[in-house]
């Protein structure tokens, strides 16, 4: 399996901003001044070199995010699967009732690519039960071509049951 993974965390001069910017603690925080400065400079020593063992795909937030679906196409056309975390999680980890859907334009491009359809299958992860379960995969047919602005809400309805508790 290979996660789909922000691509900061792959970049040591990327990471620290990221790490700033993005999580782990809140402004005003007991020891903000150390954590702020201290803890991205260490993770930006540990975590790129950890992460490129992951075989992760980059997610690139700019127009680099062609260079994140070439990859994940090829992955998949060499019979590999991918995980992609497509249900919302606000800036404090907090999840927030919705699918991003910019990802579904990988759907498209695996079937002009391989002449497949894209299997998904909903997952999810529960942290209070440290357990994951799947659900049974979204029709044959879901993403063989442009996803417009009616079909990704039609997509992220038939998605969301899978990313609630299912056996």
């Amino acid at each position: 399996c290979h996660p789909w993974i922000n691509a900061p965390v792959f970049d040591r001069k990327a990471m620290p901003e990221y790490v700033r910017n993005d999580f782990w603690w809140k402004p005003g925080c007991f020891g903000e001044p150390v954590i702020k400065h201290v803890v991205p400079r260490v993770a930006s020593g540990i975590i790129p070199p950890l992460m490129k063992g992951a075989d992760g795909v980059p997610i690139y937030r700019d127009q680099r995010i062609m260079t994140t679906f070439r990859e994940s196409v090829k992955l998949l056309k060499q019979g590999e699967k991918l995980v992609i975390f497509a249900d919302g999680i606000d800036e404090n980890g907090e999840y927030k009732n919705e699918i991003h859907s910019g990802w579904l334009a990988l759907g498209e491009l695996f079937y002009k690519s391989a002449g497949q359809a894209l299997r998904i299958y909903p997952v999810h992860v529960s942290k209070q039960e440290r357990c994951f379960y799947v659900s049974k995969q979204l029709g044959d047919k879901v993403l063989v071509g442009k996803v417009n602005g009616d079909q990704e809400q039609e997509l992220a309805a038939k998605i969301a049951p899978g990313l609630g508790k299912t056996r």
